[in-house]
């Protein structure tokens, strides 16, 4: 990807950045994977039951990027 190509995983709007993932649960390890297509891969170790996976992914990319959880609907 050339540094000019707009990224299509994620958006700024205002200054809320909006990502695309691409969530694998029931994974060995939690990670963030790379690039998948049009989405981030991020694996979690948790599984995708009541939202479990979720919340890990939460915070998972809450520790990674160093902010506070927050949920946005």
């Amino acid at each position: 990807m050339s540094q000019h190509e707009p990224r299509k995983w994620c958006r700024w709007q205002g200054r809320d950045l909006f990502i695309k993932i691409f969530l694998q649960p029931n994974a060995s390890r939690n990670a963030l994977l790379g690039v998948h297509g049009e989405f981030i891969k991020v694996s979690v170790t948790t599984i995708p039951a009541k939202g479990a996976a979720n919340k890990q992914l939460i915070l998972l990319l809450s520790e990674l990027f160093s902010v506070k959880k927050q949920i946005s609907r």
